[in-house]
């Protein structure tokens, strides 16, 4: 009797679990067995992926919670062990640099100051038109009065925001400068509901910024996506530059392994 040919172990497996951490990682509010099956290239019975769902359930690389599956704790842990050997914010370039050319307009990351009240500038991508938003590397924004630092008031605890309002100094810049700080107040609070803020020649004359955050691992934020622009090309741009500032900024957390809901 012939002897059984064992069988080899195939990378259509690995590539079929990686699909589905993946379609996992772009829907944060979890997918159902049929919808993955669906989804999955090519297709799949729904009996094999239930297989490697459970592959991926029992290691704790998926959580499966009525029905619905999302990304476990396995997951980030993985990420975030990969992103360790990874450096922000040169990470985030290739996602810059895609905003730049769907967008336009001039793209930076700020951080927030070793004393936490202003924004510098790490990176940035340039638009290729003549008119430009111009900033370097390393300079310094106020918080009270800039879009980046606007969305990181909104995303601090309400103690640290509540004493940066009161004890501000807010000095004008140009003429149409926030100053009051109700107004800074009101400004935090809409950044806070909306995920993202807008100014119009506040720190520059002539410049609109809308940011935008990105969180890490722990879910704390870490850096401001900003596309800066001219006022004068803004128009009624603004709601579609800050909808792709908000996934973009989004894209990045991802990668920097803020868990879906946070991203």
């Amino acid at each position: 009797m012939a002897a059984t040919k064992q069988q080899r172990p195939t990378p259509r497996s690995a590539v079929r679990l990686l699909q589905l951490l993946q379609m996992l990682a772009d829907n944060p509010d979890g997918q159902s067995l049929a919808s993955l099956s669906k989804q999955m290239k090519p297709p799949t019975p729904k009996s094999s992926v239930l297989n490697l769902l459970r592959s991926l359930v029992a290691n704790r690389f998926v959580d499966h919670v009525d029905g619905i599956y999302r990304l476990g704790q396995q997951s980030y842990q993985l990420a975030s062990a990969i992103l360790a050997h990874r450096e922000f914010p040169e990470v985030a370039r290739p996602i810059i640099k895609r905003l730049v050319e769907t967008t336009g307009e001039t793209v930076l990351i700020g951080v927030p100051s070793s004393e936490r009240d202003a924004i510098v500038y790490v990176d940035k991508v340039e638009t290729r038109s003549s008119l430009r938003f111009a900033a370097t590397i390393g300079d310094r924004r106020p918080l009270y009065c800039t879009a980046a630092g606007i969305v990181f008031l909104a995303n601090q605890p309400n103690a640290f925001t509540r004493d940066y309002i009161r004890s501000a100094k807010m000095k004008p810049l140009t003429d149409k400068t926030i100053v009051s700080k109700t107004v800074l107040r009101d400004a935090v609070e809409q950044a806070r509901i909306r995920g993202f803020a807008v100014t119009h020649d506040q720190a520059t004359n002539g410049a609109t910024g809308i940011a935008a955050p990105i969180y890490d691992s722990s879910d704390e934020i870490l850096a401001l996506l900003i596309v800066a622009a001219p006022t004068a090309r803004v128009g009624e741009r603004i709601e579609e530059l800050a909808r792709a500032a908000q996934t973009a900024g989004a894209e990045i957390s991802r990668v920097m392994g803020a868990k879906p809901a946070k991203a």
